[in-house]
């Protein structure tokens, strides 16, 4: 390693030195994905557009996917490598296993209890499917059962009608649609409290508080149209 890095400094490089020295750092005891990385994007910055930068990228999808753990980026450097080679059946294989593998994260819940229905929004650590045809609801279960609207909003799933005062169970189903081939590789079940609304008091705008003791009356107005 410290070879090729006294090679690369000496000047007129080109992106097999750069690829070289990628490999060295994945393999290091203990491997540095950061320096293998940079390595790699230079050999990718190095070469023109097209087919040339096919051996740089699958490089940054091998690091990504391994040793930097960011499959979501890995998945898009093969499907910049498919883009250049479609015919490549290999590639095609590659991408479809690392698909198959990658998974999304629960973040978290959090309650929303001012919200009008109050909701619950489940965080999740990559974005989900932009696809128009998923049924949400088809993925979470709610306990105790309660009729419920599931949407998607980015990285999160919001549950709404979850009533006030109680404790929700949210269960999610393996298998949940993420973005770019990404899916929840294993059911999740969270629980969430969604407390009493904030009291408060709302006033009508064109209203009338009548005096305390009074008798509830409607009164009438007459007018008068001249023409």
């Amino acid at each position: 390693m410290r070879a090729l890095e006294a090679r690369i400094a000496l000047g007129e490089v080109n992106d097999r030195h750069w690829l070289r020295l990628a490999e060295a750092w994945t393999w290091r005891a203990p491997p540095d994905a950061n320096r293998a990385l940079q390595s790699a994007w230079q050999a990718f910055m190095m070469m023109p557009a097209g087919m040339p930068k096919i051996p740089s990228l699958l490089r940054l999808a091998d690091i990504l996917a391994g040793l930097a753990g960011r499959p979501k980026l890995a998945i898009a450097a093969l499907a910049a490598v498919i883009e250049r080679d479609p015919a490549n059946a290999a590639h095609r294989q590659r991408l479809a296993e690392l698909r198959r593998a990658s998974s999304i994260m629960v973040r978290g819940v959090a309650a929303e209890a001012e919200s009008d229905p109050p909701r619950a929004c489940i965080a999740f650590s990559e974005s989900l499917s932009p696809r128009r045809d998923i049924a949400w609801a088809d993925w979470v279960r709610g306990e105790p059962a309660a009729s419920v609207a599931v949407t998607r909003e980015d990285n999160r799933l919001c549950v709404a009608g979850l009533a006030h005062g109680r404790t929700w169970r949210l269960s999610l189903r393996e298998g949940l649609p993420g973005a770019d081939g990404l899916n929840l590789r294993r059911p999740a079940t969270l629980e969430v409290a969604i407390p009493d609304r904030q009291p408060r008091i709302v006033l009508q705008l064109g209203g009338f508080i009548p005096p305390r003791g009074e008798a509830q009356r409607l009164t009438t107005v007459r007018s008068t149209y001249r023409l």
